[in-house]
């Protein structure tokens, strides 16, 4: 092959003249080009062993006896098939690297490899299966050999194709919805600290959830990422996703928050509006101190 890429995925199954010889000796129950670990009698001469006294003369190799003056067995290998799946990540880290349209991408570089190793399987007779993962098993199918099974799994494939371009324009969103866009391509370790928790948000908006769990999510951020993560769980709260937040950082909780439940020590002393809170005694004392310290704030 040359090094241009497949852009059908309906091309691979073209590739006829190669064969996938497998690694591991391995049992099945269809014949196939694959050495059995069990020795039998019926297919292929593997080796000889010494006769044993009471064992049944019929495979004693009488040619080797007549130039040697020994007793040896012939012993026979049975060639089956392999059974294998394919697991396969779906993960928004599979968009790697990111562009537009991008068939570098290792997603798409790996449904290449699975389609044509399928089509090479298929080839040997051999049982394929398919397993498909994110967050949880998307796709787990049984390993079959089948037309019928062979052609569901390039469909399968080839949904796996339209997601990934529907993946990047839903990243691209989110990362224009936190103030990131022009960062596609950016490696996440190279952006500031406040950057790479909004990297964070978007990883968990990529999987449309109802309810957002954030646990300090202005830790360690100086002012500027302290507003940046405000302004994007404003934005949230928009759109109608509810966000629960446990925070130390009083001043955003009081700018962002509907309803505050306020714990000391483990135990809850106050419930209510920023306003309630900001009034309440047990509160005042406990962590702001007094009502004037926060004014001034």
């Amino acid at each position: 092959m040359n090094n241009s890429y497949i852009y059908n995925l309906e091309q691979i199954k073209d590739i006829e003249n190669l064969e996938l010889i497998a690694k591991f000796v391995i049992e099945g129950f269809i014949t196939g080009l694959h050495k059995s670990p069990y020795h039998g009698f019926s297919v292929e001469f593997s080796e000889h062993r010494p006769y044993s006294p009471g064992e049944s003369i019929r495979f004693i190799d009488w040619k080797l006896y007549a130039k040697t003056e020994r007793l040896y067995v012939k012993k026979f290998e049975d060639e089956t098939n392999l059974r294998s799946w394919f697991i396969l990540d779906t993960s928004t880290s599979m968009l790697f690297p990111y562009k537009e349209f991008n068939k570098n991408s290792k997603l798409y570089f790996s449904i290449v490899c699975i389609s044509a190793l399928i089509n090479l399987l298929k080839t040997q007779r051999d049982a394929v299966g398919l397993i498909c993962f994110s967050n949880n098993i998307e796709l787990f199918t049984k390993a079959k050999l089948s037309e019928v099974h062979i052609n569901y799994l390039f469909t399968e494939l080839k949904k796996l194709l339209k997601k990934d371009a529907a993946m990047r324009e839903k990243a691209a969103y989110l990362l224009s919805l936190v103030g990131l866009k022009g960062m596609e391509a950016k490696v996440v370790s190279s952006l500031s600290f406040g950057n790479q928790r909004l990297v964070e948000l978007v990883r968990a908006l990529m999987s449309d959830p109802e309810v957002l769990l954030l646990d300090e999510p202005a830790s360690g951020l100086n002012e500027f990422e302290v507003s940046q993560i405000k302004d994007t769980i404003l934005s949230l709260k928009e759109k109608g996703i509810t966000v629960v937040i446990v925070e130390h950082n009083i001043k955003m909780v009081m700018e962002i928050a509907d309803e505050i439940v306020v714990l000391n020590f483990g135990r809850k002393i106050a419930e209510g509006s920023p306003f309630d809170i900001l009034n309440n005694k047990d509160v005042l004392e406990a962590y702001l101190g007094s009502k004037e310290k926060w004014v001034t704030m």
